[in-house]
């Protein structure tokens, strides 16, 4: 049950309706637990992978990032791979990482995140290099802590799109046609071809929704197949011929680099892998993809300076996930502020094999979720909103 919640993205509530169908199917007397059950043992399955003692080693990589939530607080995330564990054959999973840390504040500064790396390095030896996105503090507090840096591929590209697309004139004007179409059409009987929403945040790193969208609506207007039902509406479509060229362009420009995030994500960022892109890039005279080439060959230099002769992780997408996994448990809650059950972020990772888990469940207990709940979080916005609101 418990490894059904941590690998799936159903609720507690759907999760515990679930099992109780299936068990009264099978056995009509058996009481299976309630959600508030099932968020406890994930609890207890976090705080036993949070705090079990870790290898001590010269070979530690960190993954780590940040996720801002309703209210101040601020989740520190660090999850940890020996370079030996390191196998660049599959794309890394929750279940090959270790949870090194995860701490709560208001804020973090670039000093209370170094402070965090070194009691960290005293536990669990040599760390090589940390995998990040080019926050800021980040940045600065592995700079401070004398560790070296490598950046997250996609944030890496997604900052070169965003040079590329910003103030580009037939980007900004589709980009205005598309919100127009989706305010014109939301409530017609054209509604099934409204653009996606563009989101402000981490817009340059959905840039494939947003090219195959363009991609698919040109096709259609190019074979006419509006003319069947919604000829009225022609001059809310017409407008994209006028941008075929670019919609190419900008198709061709998303194709190359998702070819390229599968080969550096998957096997890991080298001299080998870093040819094989520039290859790619070269065969293609697109002008976006030239830019491409010219400002991902300094990042692929820069980052292959650090280990010459090795291959390196160069990837945070394994964090995004988990904290968008985070979220979604999250999703249902209007005050969706950082609890205690920020503990699953460590439960991710955890080993789901029946032997773990029962370990985990007997040796944590509620005492403990309390007492870590209270040094770590204190009350949360639901806590205060009720205590507010109570008039006894």
């Amino acid at each position: 049950m418990v490894k059904s919640k941590l690998e799936t993205s159903c609720s507690f509530r759907g999760l515990a309706n679930a099992f109780r169908i299936i068990f009264f199917n099978l056995f009509s007397e058996t009481r299976t637990p309630c959600r508030n059950t099932i968020r406890l043992w994930v609890q207890k399955i976090g705080y036993y992978e949070l705090t079990k003692p870790k290898e001590v080693s010269n070979d530690w990589i960190i993954i780590l990032d940040m996720s801002v939530e309703v209210g101040q607080e601020k989740i520190l995330l660090i999850y940890g791979v020996r370079k030996k564990n390191l196998s660049f054959s599959e794309a890394l999973k929750c279940s090959n990482l270790e949870t090194l840390r995860t701490k709560v504040r208001k804020s973090w500064s670039a000093d209370d995140v170094t402070e965090v790396l070194k009691d960290l390095e005293k536990e669990i030896g040599t760390i090589i290099y940390a995998v990040s996105d080019s926050g800021a503090n980040i940045k600065k507090a592995l700079f401070n802590q004398g560790l070296k840096h490598v950046p997250d591929i996609t944030h890496v590209i997604a900052s070169i799109t965003k040079t590329m697309f910003k103030h580009n004139q037939a980007y900004s004007e589709v980009s205005s046609h598309m919100c127009k179409m989706r305010n014109d059409l939301f409530q017609t009987e054209a509604a099934f071809l409204i653009p996606p929403n563009q989101r402000h945040k981490s817009h340059y790193q959905n840039l494939k929704r947003f090219s195959d969208y363009l991609k698919s609506q040109l096709i259609y207007v190019k074979n006419n197949k509006y003319k069947k039902d919604l000829l009225h509406r022609k001059e809310q479509f017409m407008w994209i011929k006028k941008y075929e060229l670019f919609i190419r362009e900008l198709s061709e420009l998303n194709d190359i680099i998702s070819k390229i995030e599968k080969i550096v994500k998957v096997n890991g960022l080298s001299r080998r892998t870093v040819n094989d892109c520039k290859r790619i890039m070269k065969e293609n005279k697109n002008q976006y993809v030239k830019i491409l080439q010219t400002k991902l060959g300094k990042y692929f230099e820069e980052v292959l300076s650090l280990f010459p002769n090795e291959k390196i992780l160069c990837t945070s997408d394994i964090i995004e996930s988990a904290f968008g996994k985070y979220k979604n448990y999250l999703s249902q809650n209007p005050l969706s502020c950082v609890t205690n059950l920020c503990l699953s972020l460590a439960a991710f990772s955890s080993n789901l094999s029946k032997e773990n888990i029962k370990l985990a469940l007997e040796v944590t207990t509620v005492n403990d979720i309390k007492k870590w709940t209270l040094e770590n979080i204190g009350t949360s916005l639901h806590q205060k909103r009720c205590q507010a609101y109570s008039f006894t």
